[in-house]
């Protein structure tokens, strides 16, 4: 199965696009991601026993369940697995983090790791879907770890797993600015804003120049709309991935 990335600064609505977009068959991801009934896990006979206890259980029961073996037993396994298997990647990821480093980057480098996590986890499901939608993945990250640094040179890129379709949520950043002050009830920079319109700029070049194919949605209109709009040129134009 492909995975699809969102890349978008906080506000730009990469999470409510993504749901919107799982609406359609050919994309699973999100919540669905715990449904154990999917799993195609390495280690699936230590889960045999909760799998049949649970197979006949409602979704949403399973989904519950799945998440808090994901969170408590899963996600430590599935990072290492991902470690052992790209360990030029990791390579290239630490020092990354050493240039960038300040008082939020623990929290940033659990964020990665998480979503390495939910990547390798959605290599793993046996679900009928064309894609698997990751909305804070690889590229995503990669610009939340910068912080007053340069980008990662291209031998990071190189060889960080690529996705075959980016979608690129940058709305005006005017709206970006209203969204947040009224999601977060306080003020943020503009030029802070525009500076990461800048950042997701080459994010989406280098994604462009690996073969991804980056489709960019400004997200001035309805999610509906906008997802509509993204199924059609992924359904019109797919990725060579």
């Amino acid at each position: 199965m492909s995975h699809i990335e969102f890349l978008g600064i906080s506000g730009a609505g990469k999470s409510t696009l993504m749901k919107e977009l799982l609406s359609y068959d050919n994309y699973m991801g999100g919540k669905e991601l715990y449904d154990i009934r999917y799993w195609g896990l390495d280690n699936r006979e230590v889960l045999e026993n909760i799998l049949r206890i649970l197979n006949t259980s409602p979704k949403p029961i399973r989904m519950k369940f799945g998440r808090f073996i994901y969170e408590y037993v899963l996600r430590p396994q599935l990072f290492i697995n991902f470690f052992s298997r790209n360990t030029e990647f990791i390579n290239e990821l630490v020092p990354y983090f050493e240039r960038s480093y300040e008082k939020r980057t623990e929290e940033k480098l659990r964020g990665f790791a998480n979503g390495i996590s939910k990547y390798e986890l959605g290599k793993r499901v046996n679900h009928p879907a064309d894609y698997i939608c990751l909305d804070e993945c690889f590229y995503h990250r990669t610009r939340a770890v910068r912080h007053a640094k340069d980008l990662p040179n291209d031998s990071y890129f190189d060889v960080m797993p690529t996705p075959s379709i980016l979608i690129w949520v940058e709305p005006p950043p005017k709206l970006i600015y209203k969204r947040r002050k009224e999601r977060d009830g306080k003020e943020f920079s503009m030029n802070a804003i525009k500076r990461s319109k800048k950042i997701n700029a080459v994010l989406a070049e280098k994604a462009i120049d690996r073969g991804s194919k980056v489709i960019q949605v400004k997200n001035v209109k309805s999610p509906k709309a906008e997802a509509n709009y993204i199924h059609s040129e992924i359904e019109n134009h797919p990725s060579s991935i």
